[in-house]
């Protein structure tokens, strides 16, 4: 699933679409410091697409517009058709 993504964001944008295992850390790290490095990632990215009823993907939305990121870069899909 992760690699059709990869390859379908990669054909329609001309994006790469990375996970937090590709950066060979996870290991270094306390499992409770994780979702704050995808919280803070997922923030600075250049495109975020989270989860409509997420509260974590609500929180990085928050913390995308304090960095005054442009909401169009932003999408949430789980919601409707």
């Amino acid at each position: 699933l992760v690699e059709s993504l990869r390859q379908r964001v990669h054909e329609v944008f001309g994006a790469e679409v990375w996970r937090l295992s590709d950066a060979k850390i996870e290991g270094t790290l306390a499992p409770e410091h994780l979702p704050v490095l995808d919280l803070l990632v997922a923030s600075r990215a250049h495109f975020f697409v989270g989860n409509a009823i997420s509260t974590f993907s609500v929180n990085i939305l928050m913390e995308r517009d304090l960095r005054g990121l442009p909401r169009a870069t932003t999408a949430f899909c789980g919601l409707g058709s």
